[in-house]
């Protein structure tokens, strides 16, 4: 009996007529062993691991002396398709932690959103900064920075429901996906009054794996 080209499905030749219901038995395997194949390739490829997360305001005043690590935890989800650990672990937005919210490798796609109040007065042209990091723990207990963004903002007068800063990038995550995890930190330079975080938006989507091709 022969078989196809691509997909080596069996096919009948001149000589084997008689061989008809043992073809139909032996197509009907084959090509529901190919669909099955193409329908998990199809599947893994639009349902990828998601998470979004958004938590409201923090209780507390940020002064512009030191450096803020950000936080929100598990209960803060508000769409997730894969499981995650244990509440308060994932995402991790802060360094006491090394839990982090990618299921596996692959390459993300991970952003945060933060909405920046003064409290009270605004100092002409001072800053306010957001930096996200991924980290990766290390056998020998510490860890690196794998990747980075900033975005910094410029407060010149108050803005009625505050100001938004945004930070986003693709970031590669290695077989190890359960030592990878992120950080937030804020400050900023708003000598005249403290300043609060009203709202925290973050969002990881697994992209695919690492050998996907990019098309630009």
């Amino acid at each position: 009996m022969n078989v196809t080209e691509n997909f080596k499905l069996p096919c009948l030749d001149d000589t084997d007529p008689a061989a008809f219901a043992l073809y139909m038995q032996r197509l009907a395997e084959e090509f529901e062993a190919v669909a099955g194949s193409h329908l998990d390739r199809a599947l893994e490829a639009t349902h990828q691991p998601t998470g979004v997360w958004v938590a409201g305001a923090d209780t507390f005043d940020i002064p512009t002396s030191g450096l803020v690590n950000l936080f929100i935890s598990r209960s803060n989800a508000v769409y997730c398709n894969y499981v995650m650990p244990a509440d308060g672990l994932v995402p991790n937005f802060s360094s006491n932690s090394f839990a982090g919210p990618f299921p596996r490798s692959g390459l993300y796609h991970i952003g945060v959103n933060l909405n920046l109040q003064e409290v009270g007065a605004v100092t002409a042209d001072s800053s306010r900064t957001v930096t996200f990091l991924v980290n990766h723990l290390l056998p020998t207990a510490t860890y690196e920075i794998v990747q980075e963004a900033t975005n910094r903002l410029i407060g010149t007068a108050a803005m009625g429901g505050g100001s938004w800063a945004q930070c986003e990038m693709v970031v590669e995550v290695g077989e190890d996906a359960q030592n990878y995890f992120l950080q937030v930190q804020f400050t900023h330079s708003n000598a005249a009054s403290n300043m609060r975080i009203q709202q925290k938006h973050a969002w990881v989507r697994r992209l695919g794996g690492p050998d996907i091709i990019e098309v630009v």
